[in-house]
């Protein structure tokens, strides 16, 4: 049987004749009654004939596109019924197929088999799996069963070919095993493992707000000590533990006795750098409006819009997450911001101002590497207040002056050189707007706007993992303040509007790039 006259490239889906519906008067496998009508070619949808004797049945995304070969199983099989022996085993079972074959996911084709001419079946696992009970296998999921090949010798070739193409299901519950490991029996198991991503983010929120890394602490403890530390239900978070052991957050040393490994040592709120924060307002405090992203879709506003007014949302519920806020976005070390300081020129420049800056890092990272500059820290009260501990302890603190002010109500004057990084990204066109006008009214003729943000791209043609973090920036934004990511042209257009001109654009590196604006001419 050869397929290579059908062409060089996979047929997208036979010819309407080719598309027969089996029938059959013998039981062909669990899945299918006696007399119901069976269609192959819906279960053959991810199953190409690769060259002569080699059928493989390949669940969508299994394997490589690439190693499809030309024409569709089941429109093949059709055409060449009357070659494929009509001598079946009465034997197959699941231990013929669970002994831990290794290679790429096939069946291959049917073969004569060294006695009785018996039709024999070959099956290949991507991974190696274990020894599959029937039971097991049967409650997978509905429908997914093992083959029952008919039994009577005079079978029909229909019924030879029925038997064989019934192994996409068993090969569905394989490949389908996703790592979340909850149930799932899908051809889609890509697709659906994104679904299921928040799965680990729930269960370090968990983690994160019961203080299982703080009760742990470098000891190791009993679920029973840390359930009446942290409050907990026992055996709930005897459970979560586990799971938590299988990322390699915990690990559990003996029965029902923990302990914190490296890797989740960060959970702890006592240690430096501690990731606490940003894992409470990654997973619960934005994740909170993240729930009503498809309302905030349908009506273009955020999330604070759309929420039923009587249910609070987790932030207001919170009296932590103002300071959770603050830890997150103004904690970076310095050096992090290095690359933006020595992406612009500095050296005309005398007094420089970062607005909205935070916990400081970036006024502190220019200052460090241009000695010749004084700046300007300028945020909301409750910020500034934060970062005062922290520039008390820099050698360039008497260079930089802590100013509390709301940006879209003014800005302070007497710096040449203003920076808003992150900023506007956060606020709607005319709030955006705002604070530009708030800026041009006190920049100097001669003085320079830096707009530092991430700049999409006019055309998202391909998939782009880095782009994506932008983008999943841009619905961030969406859903938690109404604001946006926006492109060059898009962030043009905002500073023209609040009487600016694009001066440049210096990328820094593959995350943002800062849009130099001058004030345009009356």
């Amino acid at each position: 049987m050869d397929c290579r006259r059908h062409g060089d490239q996979p047929r997208a889906s036979p010819e309407p004749a080719e598309l027969h519906r089996c029938r059959t008067d013998a039981p062909v496998h669990a899945g299918h009654e006696v007399g119901t009508p069976f269609d192959g070619y819906r279960d053959l949808a991810g199953g190409w004939c690769r060259n002569r004797l080699d059928i493989p049945i390949e669940p969508l995304g299994a394997v490589d596109r690439r190693q499809r070969g030309p024409c569709n199983v089941c429109a093949f099989a059709h055409r060449h019924l009357e070659q494929i022996s009509d001598v079946v085993s009465p034997d197959i079972s699941p231990d013929d197929y669970s002994g831990g074959a290794r290679g790429c996911a096939a069946a291959t084709a049917p073969e004569q088999g060294p006695q009785r001419g018996l039709l024999r079946t070959e099956i290949k696992f991507h991974r190696r799996v274990s020894k599959i009970e029937p039971a097991t296998a049967a409650s997978c999921g509905s429908r997914v069963h093992w083959p029952v090949i008919a039994k009577r010798r005079d079978s029909s070739p229909v019924s030879v070919v029925a038997s064989l193409i019934c192994w996409p299901r068993i090969l569905r519950y394989f490949m389908a095993q996703s790592d979340s490991g909850i149930g799932n029996v899908t051809p889609n198991a890509e697709l659906v493992q994104m679904a299921m991503s928040y799965s680990r983010s729930y269960m370090l929120c968990a983690a994160a707000r019961l203080g299982i890394a703080d009760a742990l602490g470098d000891e190791v403890r009993s679920v029973d000590h840390l359930a009446e530390t942290c409050q907990a239900d026992v055996d709930a978070l005897y459970r979560l533990l586990r799971a938590l052991a299988s990322i390699g957050i915990t690990e559990e040393t003996t029965p029902k006795h923990f302990r914190l490994t490296p890797f989740g040592r960060p959970l702890r709120r006592d240690v430096a750098q501690s990731a606490w924060p940003a894992v409470v307002f990654w997973a619960d405090l934005l994740a909170d409006n993240w729930s009503l992203l498809t309302d905030c879709i349908r009506t273009g506003k955020p999330a604070s819009q759309v929420r039923d007014p009587n249910v609070p949302s987790r932030w207001s519920q919170d009296p932590e997450a103002d300071s959770i806020f603050r830890a997150v976005m103004g904690t970076a070390p310095a050096e992090d911001y290095a690359p933006i300081a020595r992406a612009w020129d500095f050296s005309r420049a005398n007094v420089v101002a970062d607005l909205g800056g935070g916990g400081g890092a970036l006024i502190l990272a220019v200052l460090g590497l241009h000695p010749h500059l004084r700046g300007m820290l300028v945020d909301l009260e409750a910020s500034v207040e934060a970062a005062k501990a922290r520039f008390a302890d820099e050698e360039v603190s008497s260079r930089c002056k802590l100013l509390a002010a709301d940006l879209t109500q003014s800005v302070p004057a007497g710096a040449d050189v203003y920076m808003l990084k992150h900023v506007l990204h956060g606020r709607r066109d005319a709030e955006a707007i705002t604070i530009l006008k708030n800026c041009r009214a006190v920049i100097p003729a001669n003085g320079s706007l830096l707009v530092i943000e991430f700049i999409l791209p006019p055309l998202i043609s391909q998939a782009d993992p880095h782009l994506e973090g932008h983008l999943m920036s841009d619905l961030n934004m969406l859903a938690v303040t109404g604001g946006r990511e926006r492109s060059e042209h898009e962030w043009r257009t905002l500073l023209e509007a609040a009487g600016f001109r694009l001066a440049g654009v210096f990328p820094v590196g593959n995350d943002v790039g800062i849009l130099e604006a001058k004030p345009a001419q009356a």
